[in-house]
């Protein structure tokens, strides 16, 4: 088995960090690295709109849809070297590019493809997914979605949705048919939230960022044209494109990033006059931390071999999904540890390390573990379809 890159792959990921370098600012791990989309908004848009203009945001889509039919492990090296960097705009293109490729109709790809790959502000997606009572039981969603004439009438409520605040379309699941099976009667459409009916209200995340927001739709309009699919058979959608949600957990850039400068941090503070790179348990620990960084390595190399043969086994994404969001929680608490107490200052404090960016990204470890599917589901999930073990029996 060779994991080596061509000359090609690696010439790639010297184009991304010589991009980093050029188009971040400087002081980039002082004012946004770990911030996530919460950063300037303004800096996000100029830089996914230089990333459209070199085609990367559509790098993997078939040609004829205007991507460059790029091989999976070039999509890894894409993902890493952004993720390493922190080069804000991921949430263009993405898994919903490439399922509006597979599974949209002709109009729809002529309408959405291009301002999604141009990093356009009218190229942005939010997930319409989770409910207040539809989170881990996705299949309870309420949202309902009426037939009337050409269109559909949208009522209902989401939360938790990723930059809802910007997105100009949002890539709904509402119930169709309230009278079918649980699992049936659900319809994937997109919905443009410029338009009366939508009220989107933030939710400030336990790191004080504003990020995700709940979504209200009262008499909302989706133009029957935007039905993804067909009527009433958006389940298997959505479980196609969570699993590929899922399996892009398998995305090494960041930690390792933090492992660098944590390596950096360790080899240049004493205390008591030693190095903190010279206490054997500081080395034990940041030694467990590279081992984890590797698997999570291993992990996208197999799901990349997977794409080339179709698609990404559903316990493979679950396994990646548990483990790096997992992991992230573990990375992070040993940064805190490693440092100590003036990890927990912001990034206003003089006497703050590694920029003040350890607590915030320290609280937003945490999320992961519920973003895309509980870990406790995809725990499930696994038991099932890898181990073949039977559903649990319902509770009496």
């Amino acid at each position: 088995m060779d994991f080596s890159f061509t000359e090609h792959e690696k010439a790639f990921r010297k184009e991304i960090a010589d991009f980093a370098k050029k188009e971040l600012p400087p002081n980039w791990l002082e004012i946004g690295f770990l911030s996530g989309e919460s950063g300037d908004w303004n800096h996000t848009l100029s830089t996914v709109k230089k990333l459209g203009d070199r085609g990367w945001l559509s790098r993997t889509w078939p040609k004829e849809y205007g991507g460059a039919g790029a091989s999976p492990i070039e999509n890894v090296i894409f993902l890493d070297e952004t993720a390493y960097w922190g080069i804000p705009g991921m949430m263009w293109g993405g898994f919903i590019g490439l399922m509006i490729c597979h599974l949209a109709n002709e109009d729809q790809k002529k309408k959405y493809l291009p301002p999604m790959a141009a990093g356009e502000a009218d190229g942005l997606f939010c997930l319409g997914y989770s409910e207040p009572d539809a989170g881990t039981d996705l299949a309870g969603v309420k949202t309902r979605a009426v037939r009337s004439g050409d269109e559909y009438i949208i009522n209902g409520q989401k939360i938790w949705t990723s930059l809802g605040h910007h997105a100009r379309w949002c890539w709904l699941l509402a119930r169709t048919d309230p009278d079918a099976p649980k699992h049936r009667g659900m319809s994937l459409m997109v919905l443009d939230m410029h338009q009366p009916g939508v009220t989107v209200k933030p939710i400030i995340n336990i790191a004080g960022q504003h990020i995700v927001n709940e979504v209200f739709f009262d008499d909302a309009h989706v133009p029957v044209t935007e039905l993804v699919g067909e009527e009433n058979q958006g389940w298997p959608l959505v479980m196609t494109a969570l699993n590929m949600e899922r399996s892009g957990a398998a995305n090494s850039g960041t930690p390792r990033r933090i492992l660098d400068e944590l390596l950096n941090y360790v080899k240049t503070t004493k205390i008591n006059g030693q190095l903190l790179s010279q206490d054997p348990m500081v080395r034990q620990k940041l030694a467990n931390i590279a081992l984890e960084i590797d698997i999570i390595r291993m992990f996208a190399y197999k799901i990349a071999w997977e794409e080339t043969t179709g698609l990404v086994a559903a316990f493979d994404a679950s396994m990646v999904k548990v483990f790096a969001s997992e992991m992230s929680i573990r990375l992070m608490s040993t940064a805190m540890d490693i440092v100590g107490p003036s990890s927990y200052l912001r990034p206003d404090s003089k006497w703050a390390s590694l920029n003040g960016q350890l607590a915030g990204a320290y609280l937003m470890s945490f999320p992961g573990r519920f973003a895309g599917g509980a870990n406790e589901i995809q725990r499930d999930i696994i038991a099932r379809v890898a181990l073949g073990l039977p559903k649990a029996p319902p509770k009496a």
